[in-house]
């Protein structure tokens, strides 16, 4: 059987969303340390939509210097699906590359919960980033910035799951 590329794709909420909240956040760290704590603050956050019966999820990102500096000296490949800061360059003039490190998609049928996720996220980061994140909240139309559960002017493409359990 053929592998699709949603087989490997990060799992979200499949309907869209009431409330919503797109995050890019620029870590100083780019060492082993800052690859355990996104492992650790992944792990909060699955938690955290396991006790809201998972109608909040959260969509991770990492931008690609950051994947390349966490894979340097350790061997491993981009996850399969990645795709290429050039690829991004390339399309400029539909997709902004705010050299962000980390990226979070928050979705949620509850303002509060989306909010309570990004909590988590602010609280965990607060020490490592080297200047102020980029915060988009939306809620659903007409009110919104949200279409067909994606931001319209923030679309991330989060293409593979990495596995949390091991270091690597």
């Amino acid at each position: 059987m053929k592998e699709l590329n949603v087989d490997f794709s990060q799992k979200g909420l499949a309907y869209f969303p009431d409330s919503a909240i797109y995050c890019t956040y620029y870590v100083g760290d780019h060492g082993p340390e800052s690859h355990s704590s996104w492992q650790a603050l992944a792990q909060k956050l699955d938690a955290y939509c396991s006790s809201k019966g998972l109608s909040t999820v959260v969509i991770f990102g990492v931008g690609f210097e950051l994947w390349d500096a966490w894979r340097n000296g350790s061997g491993i490949p981009r996850p399969k699906g990645m795709g290429s800061k050039d690829t991004l360059d390339a399309l400029r003039a539909a997709f902004a590359n705010t050299g962000g490190d980390l990226w979070f998609h928050i979705k949620s049928d509850s303002a509060a919960d989306a909010g309570g996720a990004h909590d988590i996220i602010e609280t965990h980061l607060k020490d490592a980033v080297s200047k102020p994140p980029i915060v988009v909240r939306a809620e659903k139309r007409p009110a919104s910035k949200v279409l067909g559960g994606r931001f319209v002017d923030g679309l991330e493409n989060s293409a593979d799951a990495e596995d949390l359990s091991s270091p690597w």
